[in-house]
C-alpha cells in the first residue's frame, strides 16, 4: 500500500538517480572541463565509445554531487509518506493497534528499505544501460588488466550494494527528521545539508559508515518516539 501510493515518487527518484550517473564525467578534456557520459553517448561515434570500459563509465558517476543529491532522491517517497501520515493523525489508530514502538520501527524499516531499493533499482538500470553501450574490455586496452564477466559483475554489485546501503541510511535519517519536525521542505533541506557535509566520508566507500549510521538511527528512533509521540 505504501509503495503503491507513492509509486510516482519512486519512479521520479529512480529516474533522478539514473540521470545523476549519466551526468558523471566520461573523460576530461585538455585543460578545464569534462564531457559527461550522456554527452559522450549522444555525440561520440560508436567506435569511439568502444574505447571506454563499462566499469570506468559506471564508476564515473560517483561524483561529490551524486553523493549529495542521491540521498534526497532516495528519501522523498518514504519521507513524504510518513509526513502525510503524521499530519493526518492517521498514525494514532495504527499505533494503537500495533503498539508505540512496533509502529515507529515499522516506519524506520520502511524508510530504510525504501531508500535502499530506490538506489539499487536506479543503479541497476544505469549499469544495464552502460553494459549495452560500452564493452567490459575496451578496444586497445591493456591486456594485463582485462576483466572477465564474473569479475565485472562482482565489481558492479559491490558498488551498487554500497550505494544502496548509503541511500538506506540517509532515507532513515530523513524520516527521523520528519518525526522530529513536520515540515517536509525543512526536513529535506536538512537532509541535503547533512549529505553535503558527509559526502567526503561517504565517497571513501567503507561499508561501516552507512551501517553505523543506520544502527545509530535505529537507537535514536526509539528514544525520539518515546518523548515525541505524545507531542505531534
Amino acid at each position: 500500500m505504501k509503495v503503491k501510493k507513492k509509486m510516482p515518487y519512486y519512479i521520479l527518484g529512480i529516474v533522478a538517480i539514473f540521470v545523476l550517473f549519466l551526468l558523471g564525467p566520461l573523460y576530461h578534456k585538455d585543460g578545464d572541463g569534462s564531457v559527461s557520459v550522456i554527452t559522450g553517448i549522444l555525440r561520440l561515434p560508436r567506435e569511439a565509445l568502444r574505447g571506454f570500459a563499462a566499469r570506468d563509465v559506471f564508476l564515473a558517476g560517483r561524483t561529490s554531487w551524486m553523493y549529495t543529491l542521491l540521498p534526497v532522491a532516495a528519501a522523498i517517497p518514504s519521507a513524504s509518506y510518513i509526513y502525510e501520515e503524521l499530519k493526518s493523525r492517521f498514525y494514532m489508530g495504527v499505533q494503537m493497534r500495533k503498539g508505540k514502538y512496533r509502529y515507529v520501527y515499522s516506519g524506520f524499516l520502511y524508510s530504510a528499505v525504501s531508500g535502499g531499493a530506490a538506489v539499487a533499482v536506479g543503479l541497476a538500470v544505469y549499469a544495464a544501460a552502460v553494459c549495452m553501450i560500452f564493452p567490459v574490455n575496451p578496444a586497445g586496452g591493456d591486456a594485463g588488466v582485462e576483466m572477465n564477466t564474473a569479475q565485472f559483475v562482482i565489481c558492479m554489485l559491490a558498488k551498487i550494494l554500497y550505494l544502496a546501503a548509503y541511500g538506506m541510511a540517509m532515507s532513515a535519517f530523513a524520516s527521523f527528521m520528519v518525526c522530529l519536525y513536520q515540515n517536509l521542505y525543512v526536513d529535506l533541506s536538512i537532509l541535503f545539508i547533512a549529505a553535503y557535509l558527509l559526502r567526503e566520508t561517504a565517497m571513501r566507500e567503507n561499508f561501516a559508515f552507512p551501517l553505523f549510521l543506520t544502527g545509530i538511527l535505529a537507537v535514536l528512533y526509539g528514544v525520539m518516539w518515546k518523548f515525541r509521540s505524545e507531542r505531534i
